[in-house]
């Protein structure tokens, strides 16, 4: 048998190959099942399964033709009936750039459309989900989450909506409710007229919860966040609100704008003092909303640029700016600025230059430096001639038409004598902020000396400081003060705040050769209540973190407030009293109504006064009784303190008591 192999090996081997060959063939031509791309469509095919974004040769892909090889076979995507394919379909490649059959490239790499290698380019693949899964259905899904509506929107602020189960299995049922300050803690539990809605909003934030429930477990829920507000304000109603947002404009917009490149800054502050950002602003020339986002940060800049005008020199520009919070509360203001048109290079005004010290102890050094602003000029020009002028020298990266950044300034004992305000210093030491009082240099002050938050920073008219650098920012020419003032403190010792260190603020600027409190309080409270008798105390307290500054300030004693409560007649024999008590603190004072009196025919013998009856209710001076007997009455005369001739209650008894009064009456029973 050995030699029958021996000899027909040859043979036997050529055979086998022409057999595996011939295999190989019919498997290429009748096995594979082909797909031709469809290039027809202008729009990929709509997928009804649900889709997943997955990086294209990621190695834990599992879907077919993925690079870990866990994917469907040819043959087992046959054996997907006709149904299945027509709700779930197959995602080509519309471009024919060498895309698989299922949305993968052939290769490691996803191919972009110069058919280069582009790893980690998304790549659709779809999810087949059973449609018979029941889910929450509701036209809330529509809409952005969280969602604004205005109160002009709905009629008596209901919200109609509709929402169901599809797909609902026996025993499911769609439970809706709605949360806001009106509704109890676990909301307020909506009931359907079929299909449909109705929720009552409240001013503020709504959260209207839809839960999917099988018997007593939730199989899901989804929720939606309504904010109900009141209309935005608008030329007709420029404030919205208890609190409208007070809008300040930085820019000049009352002189005639001469610069081409019109910086218009802008802030808007809501009722707590806090900025308002940007998202909660509209700024728009001519009706025409600012699309792109402002610099800076609290106070916005936003760029316009006027072109020449079509007839004569000038032309008026209409600025708009509406702000709003999220408690309902919006401002709206006009601006009308006329723009004259100058010629590139020409002067469009005046400004000045200084410098500022007085965060290293030096104060306002050098000042006095002027100029003429030209059309098309950015700031930095100006800032190289001021050192020039100053005898100084700018350090500095970048050019002067783009991207400066001033890092430092030398010149002879320009740091010389130098100080940090002691109170700075602590300031700094409290924000933990990495710093060395001898890292500096004697005539050279730049930036990280003395403190890792050190640096230069410019300031328009004392007021803003813009987020753009130098090259980036026009003066409009109307004596525009530029101050570059030295920060050891990323800007919190100058006026800005940061997020750098412990302090968001120092509370505080070092700026023009002085101090400034600038503290953030709050609204305020009563510390200590006013008695009857006693001071009280209200004091309110800076809001910055570790900052520790309150102020307070005295409520004076409120003194009594007296009522009366009780009274007795007095009789001739019996005294009587009226009763007062406070009604803050309830304390009691009572006084003594003398008794009347006997009273008798004239009798000079007995002391009468010759007028008849001795006491007639008129005095406590005496009772006409007498003491002696001669005829002239020398008992009593019946003037009395106080007597009311009019024969009502003794005047001694006032409504009310003076504090004073009271007073008096308390020492005399002390004594």
């Amino acid at each position: 048998m050995s030699g029958f192999f021996r000899k027909n090996k040859k043979t036997i081997a050529a055979q086998l190959a022409v057999i595996t060959a011939v295999v190989v063939l019919l498997f290429f031509v009748f096995g594979q099942k082909q797909v031709e791309p469809d290039t027809t469509f202008d729009d990929p095919p709509e997928l009804k399964a649900e889709v997943m974004t997955v990086a294209s040769g990621s190695d834990d892909t599992d879907g077919p033709g993925s690079g870990s090889g866990s994917g469907d076979s040819a043959d087992d995507m046959e054996e997907e009936t006709e149904e299945e394919q027509d709700e779930s379909e197959t995602v080509v490649d519309p471009e024919g750039q060498g895309g698989g059959l299922d949305g993968v490239t052939d290769s490691d790499n996803a191919l972009n459309e110069e058919g280069n290698g582009n790893v980690g380019e998304p790549t659709i693949i779809p999810i087949v989900v059973d449609d018979e899964d029941p889910v929450i259905v509701t036209d809330l899904a529509s809409y952005d989450n969280p969602r604004a509506i205005s109160f002009s929107e709905l009629t008596d602020d209901v919200l109609h909506f509709y929402a169901y189960i599809d797909h609902r299995k026996p025993g499911m049922k769609l439970q809706v409710r709605l949360f806001n300050d009106a509704s109890p803690a676990n909301g307020s539990l909506l009931e359907a007229d079929g299909h449909n809605y109705g929720a009552v909003l409240a001013q503020g934030t709504n959260t209207i919860t839809l839960y999917m429930r099988e018997g007593d477990q939730i199989y899901d829920k989804i929720s939606y966040t309504i904010i109900y507000m009141p209309d935005k304000a608008d030329p007709d109603n420029p404030e919205v609100g208890e609190h409208p947002p007070v809008i300040t404009v930085y820019s000049n917009v009352t002189d005639p704008i001469r610069t081409a490149h019109y910086i218009f800054s802008v802030g808007a502050t809501d009722w707590h003092g806090d900025y308002i950002a940007f998202d909660h602003m509209i700024v728009s020339r001519d009706g025409k909303p600012f699309t792109a986002s402002p610099t800076g940060t609290g106070i916005y800049e936003y760029d316009f640029y006027f072109d020449p005008p079509v007839t004569g020199d000038s032309y008026d520009v209409v600025i708009t700016v509406l702000a709003w919070d999220d408690e309902g509360n919006s401002a709206y203001k006009i601006y009308t600025l006329t723009y004259e048109y100058v010629d590139q290079g020409d002067v469009i005004g005046t400004g000045s230059l200084n410098i500022d010290l007085t965060t290293i102890g030096l104060g306002l050094a050098y000042t006095g430096f002027t100029f003429d602003v030209e059309q098309g000029k950015p700031l930095s020009y100006y800032i190289l001639d001021a050192m020039e002028y100053y005898g100084l020298e700018a350090e500095y990266s970048g050019t002067v038409d783009s991207r400066f950044y001033l890092s430092g300034i030398s010149g002879g004992y320009f740091t010389y004598g130098y100080h940090v305000p002691d109170n700075l210093w602590q300031k700094i030491q409290d924000d933990d902020l990495e710093c060395d009082i001898y890292r500096i240099d004697r005539d050279r002050l730049a930036e990280h000396h003395l403190t890792q938050g050190s640096g230069w920073m410019y300031t328009i008219d004392g007021v803003t400081y813009p987020g753009r650098g130098a090259s980036e920012y026009y003066l409009d020419g109307h004596g525009n003060t530029v101050t570059l003032r030295f920060t050891l403190a990323y800007g919190k010792d100058i006026g800005i705040t940061s997020n750098t260190g412990r302090l968001s603020t120092y509370c505080g600027v070092w700026i023009n050769g002085g101090y400034e409190p600038r503290h953030t309080l709050d609204e305020g409270s009563v510390i200590k209540e006013a008695t009857c008798t006693e001071d009280g105390e209200w004091a309110r307290t800076c809001l910055v973190t570790n900052c520790g500054y309150h102020e307070s300030q005295v409520i004076p004693a409120l003194g009594h407030d007296w009522h009366e409560t009780s009274r007795l007649e007095p009789t001739e024999t019996e005294e009587g009293y009226v009763e007062y008590s406070c009604s803050r603190c309830a304390e009691t004072y009572r006084n003594t109504i003398p008794a009347t009196g006997g009273g008798g025919d004239p009798d000079p013998g007995n002391g009468g006064d010759g007028n008849g009856t001795g006491g007639d209710g008129n005095g406590t001076g005496g009772d006409g009784n007498g003491t002696g007997g001669d005829g002239n009455g020398t008992g009593g005369d019946g003037s009395g303190d106080g007597g009311d001739p009019a024969g009502g209650a003794p005047a001694c008894v006032p409504e009310r008591f003076s504090l004073d009064r009271v007073k008096g009456v308390r020492n005399e029973k002390r004594d």
